[in-house]
């Protein structure tokens, strides 16, 4: 590579990750644009490599290709004929591929320097995430009460919180490899940011109003310790586990929901009591179309009011809030076996090869933490959170044997 293309992919791949940082602090939306970037910005440099790369592992990506040509094509049987899902599935899942080669092909002092960035924005948002946790997000607040005609308080506090717990479901995803570096390789001050960084998150997680992201964070913790020492067999057990509770979503759900004590429901908070009636409406509306699904974004157009504890509510709001059943619901067991089978070849062809601790670390924290996400949270189609996930796994990718050369 000259020095120019080699110059040129630097400063794209710098300011993409302050700008993706920027992103996720102001909900994490934009993070489809910014990493996408990364990927078609680069795709002229790296292509043909990546191309030559893929051919070690051929049957992780033909499954995948098959899968999310599957979710395209049951769109045609959809009641939901807003093409753009499925376009952004497939125009987008191949950048944020090529984005994450982009990091991981970077010779160590690159490396280096991009992790250097990686966590520097991390300690900023660190501090910004933290600062609007315990300040109820005041900073938010005053923004939008400013710039806004005649805003509701109330209705901006919602909107705060929504945007805010959003952007820590992304940071939750991207911290953790950048904490894992700071702490394995760095020096003082980078033990010092790695810290402020997991206070960061940990505090962040339980604000905002998204118990989800608590859950998230404890289960990428707890998966990154258990591989840290059980390496090779955790993780590749970790992908067998995910991708059969894919495959078997309505029979794990039913069963799970079948040996709930009486009165449980009623003890929950209204979100989780809520959250359960939807699993179960979904599971209902799988028994309907259990082969082919009812079509992609079907969920978004199936709806059922149903009232609980004196408040309404709808039994499919836009997604069943589980990743598993969403596929089922959506594309049948066609694309659960599809979807499932691509996670458990992706995690054969990952843990074949040899890694460093920290990267079977990282792996299994970022891929924990997205899956509770889209478990319990948010939709499994939502391209910004493809997007964080790239993300972290480009940052996992920058991990060397001596990061801590460059690392203060």
């Amino acid at each position: 590579m000259t020095t120019f293309l080699k110059g040129y992919e630097d400063w794209v791949t710098r300011l993409l990750v302050l700008f993706s940082f920027v992103i996720i602090g102001a909900g994490g939306l934009g993070a489809a644009m910014t990493v996408g970037l990364i990927g078609l910005l680069m795709l002229p440099v790296a292509g043909l490599a990546a191309l030559r790369a893929s051919r070690s592992i051929v049957e992780p990506i033909v499954i995948a290709g098959v899968a999310v040509a599957w979710i395209c094509i049951s769109l045609v049987w959809s009641d939901y004929q807003k093409p753009d899902q499925a376009l952004k599935l497939l125009l987008l899942t191949p950048l944020f591929g090529i984005a994450v080669f982009v990091f991981s092909r970077l010779d160590d002092s690159r490396a280096h320097d991009r992790l250097a960035w990686f966590s520097v924005c991390a300690g900023l948002l660190s501090i910004y995430l933290l600062l609007e946790a315990l300040t109820g997000a005041a900073i938010s607040m005053q923004f939008k009460l400013a710039f806004e005609d005649n805003p509701d308080p109330a209705a901006v506090a919602i909107l705060a919180d929504r945007i805010l717990g959003r952007g820590t479901t992304a940071f939750i995803m991207v911290a953790g490899p950048v904490l894992i570096a700071l702490w394995f390789y760095g020096g003082r001050l980078a033990k010092s940011v790695a810290l402020l960084v997991a206070l960061s998150a940990l505090i962040a997680s339980m604000a905002f109003g998204i118990s989800a992201n608590a859950l998230a964070l404890v289960a990428g913790v707890l998966a990154g310790v258990v591989v840290w020492r059980f390496p090779n067999s955790a993780l590749q057990i970790g992908f067998w586990f995910a991708g059969g509770m894919i495959i078997c979503a309505p029979l794990v759900m039913g069963a799970i929901l079948s040996l709930l004590p009486a009165g449980f429901i009623d003890a929950l908070p209204l979100s989780w009591a809520m959250r359960i009636e939807i699993w179960r409406f979904a599971m209902e509306q799988i028994s309907q179309a259990p082969i082919i699904g009812h079509g992609l974004d079907a969920s978004r157009v199936i709806s059922q009011m149903s009232t609980m504890r004196g408040e309404e509510f709808d039994l499919l709001p836009l997604h069943p809030h589980n990743a598993g059943l969403t596929i089922w619901l959506e594309t049948g067991a066609i694309g659960a076996v599809l979807v499932g089978g691509a996670v458990i070849s992706a995690g054969h062809a990952i843990t074949r090869r040899r890694l460093l601790p920290a990267h079977a670390i990282s792996i299994a924290y970022v891929c924990s933490a997205l899956f509770v996400t889209v478990w319990v949270g948010s939709g499994i189609w939502q391209e910004w959170l493809h997007a964080s996930f790239a993300l972290a796994l480009g940052a996992a990718a920058l991990i060397r044997r001596d990061t801590g050369a460059n690392l203060a």
